[in-house]
């Protein structure tokens, strides 16, 4: 554990979250696949709100790493569910999700919780 972060950002708006993996690789992000045809890559906004109808699950796009599929941040203790409706709050888009990837962060050094209203 270290005791100072260093991002190696001189501009930073705001901090959501700063993970450390377990292992000697990388930390991942927890990931969302949709449907093909979304143009995810293009159409969804980084930063933009993703709201699950059913579980009530709110995360943050970090990466848009397909045209398929995006990687999050969760904002709430929530979890989105295969088959779940999902809306992205800024670009409109209405999908159901087709897989979740679990990410290699289960060492969250800091992580700021939101209100999902």
């Amino acid at each position: 554990d270290d005791r100072e972060i260093s991002l190696n950002v001189p501009d930073v708006s705001k901090v959501v979250a700063v993970y450390e993996a377990l292992d000697s690789s990388a930390p991942t992000l927890d990931s969302l696949t949709f449907v093909s045809g979304l143009s995810l890559d293009t159409a969804s906004i980084l930063g933009e709100k993703v709201i699950g109808e059913e579980s009530g699950a709110v995360a943050q796009i970090v990466t848009r790493a397909s045209s398929t599929t995006i990687e999050i941040v969760y904002l709430n203790q929530n979890k989105f569910a295969v088959g779940e409706t999902v809306t992205f709050e800024e670009s409109a888009i209405v999908t159901n999700v087709v897989s979740i990837g679990k990410g290699n962060n289960s060492a969250k050094v800091w992580k700021r919780h939101y209100n999902s209203n």
